[in-house]
């Protein structure tokens, strides 16, 4: 005769089990028979737990008057297709064919099992790589195939010195499943006015803690932007007054508001008697403005009785096209004609010694010819006895930072000279020796 139900008994001990994703976890099965005769029961999980799961052994000999006890092992694997959270863990006990014959019947055992949630982040960014002069935008898609909401966070990597690289947001919670993007966008510190383009890498390092103490999830993305020059930078040598004048402005073309028939497509010229021979004529009002620009990110060398320094300091002039009847005289921080601009750019680079004080008459004339004009004084470059022929080759970089930080008024609107230089048009004049 087969064993009478009331007369065995299952329990799981625990009854409740916690498990993490892709790891293992156990109970007992205890099964006590009171019955006077042996019996012998299949074992098997069912259910969507049988499925990760099994059971040692698989078939149980219990004693009369006595208990038998096998192991449930679980396994639930680290997938987005086992839900976090409880679950049903039920287990059968099925009697070999005999005792069935004899009417013994299945019977079934229930309990709980925990499965922790956990991340798993992927990230993308699209587009990896871009090309522009000095601005690129990307989207970093975040997709968690965890079973728990992903609270990532999004630090730039130390790669990209280069770069100002700004994650909006930084921090980001990305539901089970789910995907979510984030905006990057990527600018150059300096604008590269002329040459190759340059490629300049970055990083993305995203990472979210696991839940319950699990490992934390952790991505590396590389992006990079190949940075374009706006243009080949007009490179005149001003060897004489007249000579530059025709040179320089026929290159760069007039400010919006121009006409006349200059030599190369210049303004028009004026005779002998006017400011300087081969000055043009006069058509702005004439502002100016002394401004200090500081480069962080270059040393000024030192030399003679000048110490380093761990920046380089442009003092500079600027002069341009202001509101008011043409003249010649300038009027410092005067209304700019910001209604005909953008106008094109020079820049005005002096030799040793030769400050661009110097020519102030012909920067003035180019000012009102439609052009905005910066002189900069290079650091220890003003005076012959200081100057340090190993700092020369730092000018062309104390040029740009020039050109950087009179384009960046213009863009954002925020200066009183924004709008008024035209980053299409930028042109340089320098002297090759103090004049």
């Amino acid at each position: 005769m087969g064993t009478a139900p009331e007369e065995l008994r299952a329990s799981l001990e625990p009854a409740v089990v916690g498990v993490e994703p892709g790891a293992a976890a156990s109970c007992e099965l205890r099964v006590d028979n009171a019955g006077a005769s042996a019996t012998v029961r299949a074992l098997e999980v069912v259910g969507p737990v049988g499925e990760w799961s099994w059971i040692n052994p698989a078939r149980l000999e219990v004693p009369a008057r006595g208990r038998a006890v096998a192991r449930v092992v679980l396994r639930p694997p680290r997938s987005a297709h086992v839900a976090a959270g409880p679950t049903p863990l039920t287990v059968r006990l099925v009697p070999d064919p005999a005792e069935a014959a004899r009417g013994a019947p299945a019977s079934e055992v229930s309990g709980v099992v925990e499965v922790a949630g956990f991340v798993e982040l992927e990230a993308r960014l699209v587009p990896s790589g871009a090309a522009a002069a000095r601005t690129s935008h990307h989207v970093l898609v975040l997709e968690n195939r965890g079973t728990a909401a992903a609270r990532a966070t999004v630090e730039v990597g130390p790669e990209g010195a280069a770069l100002d690289v700004v994650v909006d947001p930084a921090r980001a919670e990305v539901a089970p499943g789910a995907v979510r993007q984030v905006d990057v966008t990527v600018r150059a510190r300096r604008r590269l006015v002329a040459g190759s383009a340059r490629r300049h890498r970055f990083r993305l390092a995203v990472s979210a803690p696991g839940p319950g103490g699990d490992q934390p999830a952790h991505v590396v993305v590389d992006g990079h932007l190949a940075q374009q020059p706006t243009r080949a930078l007009v490179a005149v040598a001003v060897v004489a007054l007249v000579a530059g004048t025709g040179g320089v402005l026929g290159a760069l073309g007039g400010g919006s508001n121009q006409t006349g028939d200059g030599a190369g497509g210049g303004p028009a010229q004026v005779a002998e008697s006017a400011v300087a021979p081969g000055a043009p004529v006069p058509r702005y009002a004439v502002g100016t403005r002394r401004v200090t620009f500081v480069d962080a990110s270059r040393p000024t060398l030192a030399f003679a009785a000048n110490p380093a320094l761990p920046t380089r300091t442009l003092e500079t002039v600027v002069f341009y096209p202001a509101d008011g009847s043409p003249g010649e005289g300038a009027r410092e921080a005067a209304p700019p004609a910001t209604a005909d601009g953008p106008f094109p750019l020079i820049v005005f680079a002096h030799g040793s010694g030769g400050l661009g004080e110097r020519y102030f008459g012909l920067l003035r004339a180019w000012a009102g010819a439609g052009y905005v004009v910066a002189a900069p004084v290079f650091p220890f470059a003003a005076d012959p006895e200081e100057a340090s022929p190993d700092d020369y080759p730092n000018q062309p970089g104390d040029m740009s930072v020039v050109i950087d930080e009179l384009l960046a008024p213009s863009a954002d609107g925020t200066d009183e000279l924004a709008g008024l230089v035209d980053p299409e048009r930028i042109g340089a004049a320098v002297t090759p020796w103090a004049a």
